[in-house]
């Protein structure tokens, strides 16, 4: 029997559509809700966590973005290396 409907936050629509799984939800719910404040975060750049880390930095909130991803990752936060990289490089790292 399917499950009638889901509400969705952002984890799930970034991880399922980078990995081509994004077909998945219209066969397991039959209505798939996402939050306007969901479809901003995924849709606008730079506002995920990854995006509050670099403002922060640009504003002198943390002295280093690789600190501040060594944290996250401790944490149980999963960024790709070569994002991280990127990112330190673009500013300055």
């Amino acid at each position: 029997m399917p499950i009638e409907r889901i509400v969705v936050n952002a984890s799930p629509l970034i991880c399922l559509f980078k990995s081509g799984l994004h077909d998945l939800l219209p066969q397991i719910f039959k209505h798939i809700v996402v939050p306007a404040a969901v479809i901003k975060e995924v849709t606008v750049p730079g506002k995920g966590t990854a995006g509050i880390v670099v403002l922060a930095k640009r504003r002198g909130l943390l002295p280093s973005l690789r600190d501040a991803f060594a944290k996250l990752s401790g944490s149980g936060l999963w960024l790709s290396r070569d994002l991280i990289e990127e990112l330190c490089r673009t500013e300055g790292e």
